[in-house]
């Protein structure tokens, strides 16, 4: 899963497709029934080679590749290669396709953490809780996890990824705008009600260049993110935890009051939606101006600060102003508000799995998995690659707590961090097996209601489609 110069964050992640396949043939000893499940973790003797897939850009990319090659630097017997695929569609795209040959697949793949559900069901994924069961010393960095985090990424009893990167939504605000509103600067919103009536002072004020108080792209994650902050269901048996979900259940009350402030909020020209994709319209109609608000994914913190700072180390971020014009922009950065208070929400970003192919290359996958997660690198994912610490041991590291309180972005960070340890692991958001269909139609839905269509004509027609689409994909996966 993300401004003042949030502008840089080209692309911060998209919705991902999923499917199914039966060809689970030459790729390791999963199965999908994961109590058999087993997971080789004695390195081969001679060099093995891995490949890790991953959707990422900017500098969470180098990130990872640079801890790819302290990995490689630090012993023999296993060299990783990273391979970037584009975006997230684009990933999991081609690793559904890859099913089909699974010796094409890579040996590690990080993908957005909707595709969970997918991933559990596609029987070519080691869980990680079998790795942790064959070297329970090695995965003990498991056991420290936020409870939260455990919550949403088990499926039935069962941890399945072995990495995790987790991220948030979050709202940046241009501080000099809401002074000449006279407004509080470094004051957020923590509701949507507060942030409209923030909105309205903003308009009124008449501010030169504001065309909309708020921009904010009609991204599904938004309408996700408020939903499961409020405690409610967005598919049935549990959010699709307690079985495979085979119902909608976004047809609530929730979502009426959600989609009503979105289009009020349009039709009084308080918001600029920007269409959901890969453009960065919404960052650059922030970072010149036009708009004082802007609610964006967390993973763009370190991106943007960077470049605010002239600290981007030679990454090209197209797109972006110069940091002559980002650094002049008065940015702060606050938690996303949500419907009764802030930064509510549910654990979001990626998780990285182990795929299973022979023994040597599960267990060579494992062994960078623990390498990936040792306090080091996931320092170094935090602070330079931009996600919030999964557990508390890198929460509390000096190196996490110093750039907490002495960088812009460790400020920031700190800001959204505080809150993922608080969530409660007993209502993690949904799990749905058909996510690129599902999130096409919540897309839709989104674009309809924009466009000024009825709400709740709308959201009910969304909802029977969404049903129709978990009954099919429970209906392939045997459920």
């Amino acid at each position: 899963m993300r401004c003042g110069a949030a502008v840089l964050l080209a692309s911060l992640g998209a919705a991902a497709c999923g499917g199914s396949s039966d060809d689970r043939t030459d790729r390791g000893s999963t199965d999908p029934v994961t109590d058999t499940a087993t997971c080789a973790t004695d390195l081969a003797d001679g060099p093995t080679e891995i490949t890790v897939w991953h959707p990422y850009n900017t500098l969470t990319k180098t990130t990872l590749e640079s801890i790819a090659e302290a990995y490689n630097a630090s012993q023999s017997k296993v060299h990783v290669n990273v391979e970037a695929q584009g975006n997230t569609i684009e990933l999991q795209k081609k690793f559904d396709e890859m099913m089909a040959t699974p010796d094409q697949l890579p040996d590690v793949v990080f993908t957005e953490d909707t595709n969970l559900q997918f991933m559990s069901d596609s029987g070519v994924v080691v869980p990680a809780s079998a790795c942790q069961s064959s070297d329970q010393s090695g995965g003990r960095y498991l056991d420290g996890l936020f409870p939260a985090v455990t919550a949403a990424y088990t499926v039935q009893g069962t941890l399945w990824p072995a990495a995790f990167s987790v991220s948030t939504l979050m709202m940046y605000a241009n501080d000099a705008q809401l002074r000449a509103a006279g407004l509080e600067p470094g004051v957020f919103p923590e509701t949507l009600d507060e942030l409209r009536t923030m909105s309205e002072k903003i308009k009124a004020a008449n501010l030169p260049g504001v065309k909309a108080p708020l921009v904010m792209k009609l991204d599904p994650w938004v309408l996700e993110t408020l939903l499961t902050g409020s405690g409610q269901l967005i598919v049935n048996h549990g959010n699709g935890r307690d079985e495979l979900a085979s119902a909608s259940e976004l047809d609530n009350r929730d979502s009426v009051e959600v989609l009503e402030w979105i289009q009020g909020m349009v039709d009084d020209g308080l918001l600029t939606t920007i269409p959901y994709g890969d453009s960065i319209d919404d960052f650059l109609a922030f970072s010149q101006g036009n708009s004082s608000f802007i609610i964006s994914g967390q993973r763009s913190i370190t991106t943007v600060a960077a470049v605010m700072d002239g600290q981007t180390q030679g990454v090209d971020i197209a797109g972006a102003p110069s940091s002559d014009v980002l650094q002049k922009l008065d940015i702060e950065a606050g938690l996303f508000p949500g419907l009764e208070e802030a930064g509510r929400s549910g654990v979001s970003g990626s998780a990285g799995y182990v795929v299973g192919g022979s023994d040597a290359r599960t267990a060579a996958a494992w062994d960078f998995m623990k390498f990936f997660n040792a306090l080091p690198q996931q320092q170094r994912w935090v602070l330079e690659g931009s996600y919030v610490p999964s557990s508390q041991a890198v929460l509390d590291s000096p190196e996490v707590q110093k750039a907490f309180t002495t960088t812009r972005g460790g400020r920031w960070t700190a800001t959204v961090s505080e809150g993922i340890a608080e969530l409660d692991p007993d209502f993690p958001g949904p799990l749905v097996g058909p996510y690129g269909e599902y999130r096409d139609r919540l897309n839709r839905l989104l674009d309809e209601v924009g466009a000024g269509a009825e709400v709740r004509p709308a959201l009910t027609a969304a909802s029977d489609d969404i049903t129709d689409l978990l009954r099919s994909y429970r209906s392939e996966v045997g459920g």
